[in-house]
């Protein structure tokens, strides 16, 4: 069958939808009574308990009672960063342009890699360094203003706590298993979220059922967006993975506006697909041709 065939790529693009859609269910939440608070202990609690029954299933408890893998909680300290700003960005700007912010992170990992010695850089990518800043430029200056600039530096710091997650992770799987490097990072992030929400901020639940829908969407999709992601990489690896997991600022934008009336000028749509597409031939560049499934599952 052609699903059968292309499978891979269907898991990468529900991925992508699943990723947007999580994000303007919490924003539509938001307008019914919830916080960010209350959304980030429901969705990493959920997916904690998930996590938790994978590690059980795959007989790793001896490994996941073990001293070396609390290191791994480094990971989830990046983890709480990239979610509650993320959070907060789609709170101030539109979910597509958080969204495209937050999927630079690719070009933070590029510049790290070079400026370390891990990744040859390469003329194309200096140019298409240009282009991706040209496109942010395009939207930036479009409108956006106040609050909405603020809303950009939170997606720019969840981007990079996206990007930071990325890199130490990559370290502990080379040792871990990548189900109890995942749970131990989100146990961690679990904590510290929970300790936020009951020590300095309230829990704000939402007060109707539209709210409790969009509330429960928003974890949900979360989840499924994640599990998506590993299950495509484990298909078709990160490299084609990672170039279909791109559109989700398109997702984003199309989600945006039939579940939450947003609309972008012709500028920033145009600053989208040349952001969008600056970053895809990016990581063509950078990612080896031979790069297999195993080399980043989290990627």
């Amino acid at each position: 069958m052609i699903i059968y065939k292309y499978r891979g790529m269907l898991f990468a693009l529900l991925s992508a939808a699943s990723f947007a859609l999580n994000l303007v269910l919490a924003s539509i939440s938001y307008e019914f009574g919830a916080n960010v608070h209350a959304l980030n202990v429901s969705r990493s609690s959920c997916f904690l308990a998930l996590l938790l029954v994978l590690v059980i299933k795959r007989s790793n408890l001896r490994e996941l009672a073990s001293a070396r893998i609390l290191m791994p909680g480094i990971v989830g300290i990046f983890l709480t960063l990239e979610m509650y700003a993320l959070l907060v960005s789609i709170q101030l700007i539109p979910v597509a342009i958080s969204v495209l912010v937050f999927y630079v992170y690719p070009i933070i990992i590029a510049l790290f890699g070079w400026t370390v010695g891990r990744q040859t850089f390469k003329p194309q990518q200096f140019v298409y360094l240009l282009v991706a800043v040209f496109g942010i430029g395009m939207i930036l200056t479009n409108g956006l203003q106040g609050a909405a600039i603020e809303g950009v530096m939170f997606a720019g710091i969840a981007a990079f706590g996206m990007a930071a997650m990325l890199l130490c992770s990559e370290h502990f799987l080379a040792k871990t298993d990548q189900y109890i490097v995942m749970f131990v990072s989100l146990l961690t992030a679990t904590i510290i979220i929970i300790a936020i929400s009951t020590l300095w901020f309230e829990l704000h639940w939402p007060t109707t059922f539209i709210g409790v829908l969009a509330f429960c969407g928003s974890a949900l999709f979360y989840v499924l967006a994640t599990l998506f992601l590993f299950k495509a990489v484990g298909l078709i690896g990160p490299l084609r993975t990672a170039i279909i997991d791109n559109s989700a600022p398109v997702w984003a934008g199309l989600f945006g506006y039939v579940l939450l009336g947003e609309t972008l000028t012709l500028q920033q749509l145009v600053g989208i697909s040349i952001v969008v597409s600056a970053i895809l031939l990016l990581q063509l560049t950078i990612s080896k041709p031979n790069e297999s499934a195993t080399d980043n599952p989290i990627a």
